[in-house]
């Protein structure tokens, strides 16, 4: 047996006691525990069903939010869109892509670049990509063009806005495009509208200025008066009319007109005392909401002046009209018809004087049939407003014809339209007989004169023929050459005279002409050597009188003789040339000139004793010319001269 000390028992049973005690305790605490754990997983499960109700109620609403988007998003007139934002590729597009850009989202889905590359304006394109590549593109507004397939034209606003995630971090663009292209043409119609209603008002405004203008600058006077008879406006015209300024008008009572719609004359009286006739026309009419009358008035003190120096003009017209023997007439443009005829006309034409008033077409039945076209030619360019002149015949009731001078002119009005046409119709039946008269006396003088002409140049021949007579009877050579110079001086003349009587003017003759057959005269009047020598002829077209002409052709004559004569040896071949012309200063220019063997080397044509030469010398003086002579490589004689006057002979 064991012997257990008593204290050490004790021991052991406090010990055991205090285990007992502790695992009591313990158990009671991990009860305690345990209870406490259990609420906590009932309060979480609790919280958790919770949790997974509210999330079903959340996907609930989520549901009904994407389905209630999906038919906003695809019913609305707009586009919706979505994009990715890092990516920039598309994750949405409502069905209204097809109906605004001409695209299904099909073909956006296969290629997305299409949109931007081909439908945006090429002018908006560049804009529109770079707000959307811009920093910031997830907030943007712009307004642009898109071309659609079949190249219609559309405006878009487009809107665009980010979608962020809980960190805040940009994961989605979303935006909304709107087809605008009726409001753009509402807008463009209306600014359209605005430039046509800014135009009306600055016409509006224009006319009012121009309305005040033309009131301000009107030559008539105008007053507006009120029921009380008060002047409640004039302008600058009433107040000239009445001597004095339109503003002195103002407030003065003229009374209220009794005669309206009608135009009167009344006695003006002015400060002056001066007298003056108006013309009135009153109308009622309502200004700044008030019954008023509008006066106009017009001073016509000068027309009414010239009105009765009309009148009195016309009596000393029709006086004048009545009593001269010339007929005057007065026709309207219009209808050509003939308005005033003169008493004249009854003595001229024979006619009774009713009978001429009215219709031209009788007027011109008393014309001779042969004058008829030229008459209905002036009476056209009468019409035109151009003035005219003829003379024509006319065959009077009788038979007898009589001869008529007609002037007729234009009256035209201040615009210079063609008012009235007025005549003057002379009788020079008497002047024709007397022009006839002295026509045949003309005739029978022409036929004289050159009858005359014709006579001396017969008696020259005569008298050269003669004188070859007579030298046939002579033995000196010299006498016989001097017989023979004469001969050709008498021919010159005679072929003067002989191209007078063949012209058409007797006073002149064409001298051109006359040299060239002088010249042609002399070479064969001394033919015996003259085939070997050339004529040069260089003389302008030029006519000149008798008084000119013979001294002239004596001249050439002597010259192209001496030439012919004494510049050339027997067998010697050479030229002999003849010039004139007429300067500016209508001074004439004959030069003779040959290339033979020239002058002495002392010749002095002042005291050269030869017949010839003496005989040029005296014609030049009678020209009143000057002459040059010049000896180089042969003979050349210059004549300056004018053509001397007519000389009447007694």
């Amino acid at each position: 047996m064991i012997d257990i000390a008593p204290c050490h028992i004790c021991g052991l049973v406090r010990g055991l006691f205090k285990t007992i005690a502790f695992r009591q305790k313990a158990k009671e605490q991990l009860e305690i525990k345990l209870k406490d754990s259990t609420a906590e997983l009932a309060a979480l499960k609790e919280q958790l069903q919770q949790e997974i109700a509210e999330r079903r109620q959340v996907e609930a609403a989520l549901r009904e939010s994407e389905q209630l988007f999906q038919q906003l998003a695809e019913n609305i007139d707009s586009i919706f869109w979505t994009l990715d934002a890092k990516t920039r590729q598309i994750i949405y597009v409502s069905p209204q892509c097809e109906k605004i850009w001409g695209l299904s989202r099909a073909d956006l889905g296969a290629a997305p670049e299409y949109f931007l590359n081909a439908i945006i304006h090429p002018e908006d394109r560049d804009r529109i990509i770079a707000a959307l590549k811009a920093p910031d593109a997830g907030e943007y507004e712009q307004e642009y063009r898109i071309l659609r397939r079949e190249g219609e034209m559309r405006w878009i606003r487009s809107r665009c806005f980010p979608i962020r995630d809980r960190a805040g971090q940009v994961y989605r663009i979303a935006g909304i495009d709107q087809d605008i292209s009726d409001r753009k043409k509402t807008e463009a119609a209306l600014r359209e509208s605005e430039k046509r209603i800014q135009a009306i008002i600055s016409t509006l405004c224009d006319s009012e200025a121009r309305l005040q203008t033309i009131v301000a600058n009107l030559l008539d006077g105008l007053l507006i008066v009120n029921r009380r008879g008060r002047v409640l406006f004039a302008n600058p015209a009433a107040g000239k009319i009445f001597g004095c300024e339109p503003e002195d008008l103002i407030g003065v009572e003229l009374g209220w007109p009794a005669v309206k719609n009608h135009t009167i004359e009344l006695t003006i009286l002015r400060p002056n005392r001066e007298i003056g006739i108006g013309e009135m026309h009153v109308a009622p009419a309502e200004w700044e909401g008030k019954s008023v009358c509008i006066i106009s008035l017009r001073d016509i003190t000068e027309r009414k002046r010239a009105e009765n120096a009309l009148c009195e003009s016309e009596a000393k017209f029709r006086q004048m009209a009545e009593n001269i023997a010339d007929l005057f007439w007065l026709a309207s443009p219009e209808d050509n018809r003939l308005l005033y005829v003169s008493p004249a006309y009854e003595k001229i034409w024979g006619r009774p004087i009713e009978a001429a008033n009215g219709e031209t077409q009788f007027w011109i039945e008393t014309v001779y049939p042969e004058d008829r076209e030229a008459v209905e030619e002036a009476i056209a360019k009468q019409l035109q407003g151009e003035s005219t002149s003829n003379e024509y015949r006319i065959v009077r009731p009788d038979g007898s014809i009589r001869w008529i001078w007609a002037r007729g002119f234009p009256i035209k009005d201040e615009f210079g339209k063609l008012y009235r046409i007025a005549g003057i119709a002379e009788d020079v039946s008497d002047r024709k007989i007397a022009e006839a008269q002295v026509q045949a006396s003309l005739h029978e003088k022409e036929v004289l004169i050159k009858e005359i002409h014709h006579r001396v140049k017969n008696n020259m021949q005569v008298i050269s023929s003669l004188l070859e007579l007579q030298a046939q009877y002579l033995d000196d050579p010299q006498t016989i050459d001097l017989f023979r110079e004469s001969q050709s001086r008498i021919r010159s003349m005679a072929l003067i005279h002989e191209q007078l009587y063949q012209s058409l003017y007797l006073d002149k003759i064409d001298f051109a002409k006359y040299i060239k057959d002088l010249a042609t005269n002399l070479f064969q009047f001394f033919g015996n050597h003259s085939n070997a020598i050339e004529l040069k002829l260089n003389v302008a077209e030029s006519s000149l009188n008798i008084e000119t002409a013979i001294p002239c052709g004596l001249i050439v004559n002597e010259l192209v003789s001496n030439s012919l004569k004494y510049a050339f040896t027997e067998g010697m071949s050479g030229r002999i040339s003849i010039e004139l012309f007429r300067d500016e200063v209508m001074k004439f220019h004959l030069t003779v000139s040959d290339n033979g063997v020239g002058l002495p080397n002392n010749f002095n044509i002042e005291t050269a004793g030869t017949l010839g030469l003496r005989l040029v010398r005296m014609l030049t003086r009678q020209l009143k010319g000057v002459l040059e002579i010049e000896t180089y490589r042969g003979t050349r004689f210059k004549l300056g001269f004018s053509e001397l006057n007519y000389r009447r002979r007694l």
